[in-house]
């Protein structure tokens, strides 16, 4: 009812479940990812197995005591350098245990309330801290020497060409302005893209971020944003505040168009007490600068301020999926016959010949279904297309985006937004596909609830049409403005 009354406020809030898969944090896995073999004595590999074809690199182990660890080491890197031994403190038991500058530590076991390795090679600066943290009474760090990473990353840093080694992209699901959480003037909207350098930002609870060219990666302005515990934080709070201004938001919805820009876009994850940005470890945290005891039992922080997403760059001339579907088939039939632009054909197939096809992962949508058979696009129609050159037409639902993902096909969502005034313009054309105002705007809302649920961005296009021509014409324009940008995608399970 929430989600009804206050529409143009929270712009279509909903939840996404984002399963998390948990990350190989054994020593086996680690010797595969380094390929080293087994020495003897105190230099001995981590762990003994099979000898590999190359030798890669050595793991040593060090055990020590760990207690105040950030007091006998200190750690710089991050996700793309690896973390590093910068400093030790003479006389300590890590410097006594032969641990030195330039050492790579690659994974970290102790004994908490359990036994517990956290592999730390892809590790960000601030989970890497987080880790180290936890360390009460003896430990044992895996560590690789790579001296030559170690002093390129502490030139850059000399050189304030970079302040760590962290470097990863975001999706923000949140909008942080001066009202709501924005630090230091630098203020992001949900659904931007921004580039983190630094997870220990100032030392405190802040990451630096960059915007990024849509088109080219490259950083544009940047400031501090809150790191995820503290976005997480603003985002619970910002929720609080819109449920208790119910009275005039109902009042205000009933003058707000739906093309509001979004606030908020709630995603979450199925596991509590989880930073899924860290995939290192499975044991659960919230808040990076508190220790693991001091986290009260049971909390439930799922909300997502932030998801983790990768550049994509199709080589072709990407696919097109045109919301809501109803108006999507009345603009498609008008692109279909234009330059640079193919409808794709749909295979009807019986029950056997589709379930032979989807065993096959051949089948990226059902258009309709008849009878026994169904009309389905494929694999095999659409690389045809996208082989001539040529925008590949869909009409498909928003929910088969993730299954064209899932096969390497990313295509160009365009979402139109309508409402009882845009939608009186295109009436008679309506009618001649027997499609009712009524039935359009029924469509519309229900499959913009899918919208949160996109492994991807999309563009929308609310106003300056005033007839078919005019919204073709507009959705042309945001095709060919799509098809230069970086697709980004979020790397959660598909």
């Amino acid at each position: 009812a929430f989600h009804h009354q206050h529409k143009s406020y929270l712009n279509c809030v909903k939840f996404i479940s984002v399963p998390f898969k948990k990350p190989e944090s054994s020593p086996e896995s680690l010797l595969f990812m380094t390929g080293a073999t087994a020495p003897c004595e105190r230099d001995r590999c981590f762990l003994q197995g099979p000898p590999p074809m190359k030798l890669l690199s050595r793991i040593s182990l060090f055990e020590f005591n760990g207690d105040g660890i950030l007091e006998q080491i200190e750690i710089i890197g991050g996700n793309s350098t690896g973390i590093f031994i910068h400093k030790t403190k003479p006389g300590s038991p890590a410097s006594n245990c032969g641990l030195e500058s330039g050492f790579q530590i690659m994974m970290v076991e102790y004994n908490g309330k359990e036994p517990k390795k956290t592999v730390l090679e892809d590790a960000s600066l601030e989970e890497a801290v987080w880790t180290l943290k936890q360390i009460k009474g003896m430990c044992c760090l895996a560590i690789r020497r790579k001296g030559d990473a170690y002093q390129t990353l502490v030139e850059n840093i000399e050189k304030k060409i970079s302040t760590s080694g962290d470097s990863f992209y975001i999706r923000v699901n949140v909008t942080f302005d001066k009202e709501n959480g924005a630090m230091g003037g630098f203020t992001i909207q949900c659904n931007e893209i921004l580039h983190i350098t630094d997870t220990v930002h100032r030392g405190g609870s802040e990451w630096k971020a960059f915007r990024v060219n849509p088109n080219t990666m490259a950083d544009m302005d940047g400031g501090a944003i809150p790191n995820y515990y503290r976005a997480q934080q603003l985002l619970i709070g910002m929720i609080q505040n819109m449920a208790q201004q119910i009275p005039s938001i109902k009042k205000r919805d009933q003058k707000t168009s739906s093309s509001q820009n979004k606030l908020v876009r709630i995603v979450s994850t199925d596991k509590s007490q989880r930073n899924p940005l860290w995939l290192s470890f499975d044991c659960g945290t919230i808040n990076p600068d508190k220790e693991q005891d001091d986290q009260p039992p049971g909390n439930c922080f799922t909300l997502m301020p932030y998801s983790l997403v990768r550049p994509c760059h199709p080589p072709s001339l990407r696919p097109v999926i045109i919301a809501p579907t109803r108006i999507g088939k009345i603009v498609l039939e008008k692109l279909k016959d234009k330059a640079e632009y193919e409808k794709c054909a749909s295979e009807c197939l019986n029950n056997a010949e589709y379930a032979e096809k989807d065993r096959k992962g051949d089948i990226l949508g059902v258009k309709e279904v008849q009878n026994l058979l169904r009309s389905c696009y494929t694999r095999t129609a659409v690389e045809a297309v996208v082989a001539k050159n040529a925008h590949c037409l869909l009409e498909l639902g928003l929910d088969c985006v993730r299954r064209l993902h899932k096969v390497e096909i990313y295509p160009i969502v365009i979402v139109v937004r309508l409402c009882e005034k845009n939608i009186k313009k295109i009436k008679k054309i309506l009618q001649k596909y027997g499609v009712t105002e009524d039935l359009l705007l029924e469509c519309s809302r229900r499959e913009e609830a899918c919208l949160d649920t996109l492994p991807c961005l999309y563009n929308s296009i609310a106003n300056g049409w005033s007839d078919l021509d005019s919204l073709v014409n507009l959705v042309k324009a945001a095709i060919k403005d799509e098809q230069k940008k970086i697709v980004w995608i979020e790397q959660a399970p598909l």
